[in-house]
């Protein structure tokens, strides 16, 4: 049986590619303007390619963001109600900021991931909507504000929307779901780990990225001139 269930690190090299050919229009920092911002919005874009399959117990971005706990539905339901649990029963405060509510979302996130199916409601418009909705939430708090403050709905959502994209191509996604749970698919399936992943896909993905991020930073080209 082919699997088509393309791996976090096709979804990662693609997410990185199309951002930074989006970067005009999403603001894209670049190193010229401090190497944090850079390393905060690069990461809203990885973090964005995992996390329609945080469905998946098991995969990328479950083990990568829940740790132990995205290893297995049965992990992520039960870590989902520890940490709402946690929430009700612990105050949980740092200088004058309240966690009790980060952690509660994160319960409810890990009992999704428990519960929910594959390829359904996280890669369709709804999930879209939600996952929008979510950061622009986050990136809107004034704990956001004031310890980071550096924009990363633009570059999440790019990474989050070119992982539904991509999973077209490898079994395809059903957009209206739960409304209509048919899938659409591309004629030609990609199989996960083969060479058109890899080598047609992957790599030259991230290579791509590469380049880009080199063009668009001043500082990194001078400094590799130098070196070279």
């Amino acid at each position: 049986m082919i699997r088509q269930i393309m791996m976090g690190k096709t979804h990662i090299a693609i997410g990185l590619a199309a951002a930074t050919f989006t970067a005009p229009m999403l603001r894209w920092p670049g190193l010229d303007n401090g190497l944090l911002t850079f390393a905060v919005s690069a990461g809203a874009v990885v973090l964005g390619s995992l996390a329609p399959d945080l469905d998946q117990p098991g995969s990328t971005a479950t083990k990568e963001i829940a740790g132990p706990f995205g290893k297995s539905r049965i992990a992520a339901m039960l870590g989902g109600a520890a940490a709402i649990y946690i929430s009700d029963k612990i105050n949980l405060k740092f200088n004058g900021y309240d966690f009790r509510l980060a952690i509660m979302v994160i319960g409810i996130i890990l009992l999704i991931m428990a519960f929910i199916k594959h390829r359904g409601i996280t890669h369709s418009l709804i999930g879209i909507i939600a996952a929008w909705y979510a950061f622009n939430t986050l990136q809107g708090l004034t704990i956001y504000k004031h310890y980071i403050g550096i924009p990363i709905v633009e570059p999440f959502m790019v990474g989050y929307i070119v992982h539904i994209a991509a999973d077209f191509f490898s079994g395809g996604i059903a957009p209206l779901y739960p409304f209509v749970k048919k899938r659409i698919k591309f004629p030609v399936s990609i199989k996960t780990g083969g060479i058109l992943d890899k080598l047609l896909i992957r790599y030259l993905a991230l290579f791509l990225a590469i380049v880009r991020m080199l063009n668009m930073s001043n500082k990194l080209m001078a400094f590799v001139v130098r070196k070279g």
